[in-house]
């Protein structure tokens, strides 16, 4: 996808047993504005991340410097 969020490019899903180890480069802004659409009020760029935890669930919880944390189903790093 472009920046504004046209497909630029697809790839057909296949039975590859080696497809874990090809890399598709992703532009990172693209990336986050698909991540962030309809979450735009709900993600705070202003807090600085410490560590993280998963449950045995498969949650995630991530701790962050001021001693705040948030539990999810996906944690996204950079």
């Amino acid at each position: 996808m472009n920046e504004n969020l046209k497909p630029l490019l697809t790839f057909p899903i296949a039975d590859d047993p080696n497809i874990g180890s090809r890399e598709i480069p992703v532009s990172r802004i693209t990336l986050r504005k698909v991540l962030l659409q309809g979450l735009e009020t709900m993600v705070n760029f202003e807090k600085r991340f410490h560590h993280f935890d998963q449950r045995e669930d498969g949650r995630v919880v991530a701790y962050f410097e001021d001693g705040s944390t948030v539990e999810g189903d996906l944690l996204i790093g950079g």
